[in-house]
């Protein structure tokens, strides 16, 4: 199933597509799933076109969030919810933003996410999907 971004738009954001510029500036925002209450929080340079990113990925199967994957292929779109959390040119640096990323990754529990954990003592690949192994350095 394709959906349309004014589609992705409205339901998303719940927002008309004539209001669109606040949500093109860099940000943060929060995806969750509403059956398993798991979250995955992301930064952008641009929000609007990462959560376009994060559904076209999900919809033909290929995110790269292996967990994130298999719920929404179980659950489906209408159990999954977008949240801006921040947004504006105040978050231009990506320094910035990552930092803030991390700092709400970490005042949630790890098994409440989709993300690694930014405090996992071993960053695991099982939960995002292996591209490529080149020289032990999984891509």
């Amino acid at each position: 199933m394709h959906l349309s971004l004014q589609w992705i738009l409205l339901f998303f954001f719940q927002i008309e597509s004539e209001n669109l510029a606040p949500y093109t500036k860099p940000g943060l925002y929060q995806i969750t799933c509403l059956k398993t209450k798991k979250v995955y929080i992301g930064e952008s340079a641009n929000v609007l076109s990462r959560v376009s990113r994060h559904s076209r990925s999900l919809q033909s199967k290929r995110h790269d969030c292996a967990e994130m994957q298999a719920d929404y292929n179980i659950y489906g779109l209408e159990q999954f919810t977008f949240h801006v959390l921040l947004f504006g040119s105040e978050w231009a640096d990506a320094e910035k933003r990552k930092e803030k990323e991390t700092e709400i990754l970490r005042s949630y529990p790890q098994n409440q996410l989709y993300n690694v954990h930014p405090d996992a003592t071993k960053q695991s690949s099982k939960n995002y999907r292996v591209c490529c192994v080149l020289l032990g350095i999984v891509f």
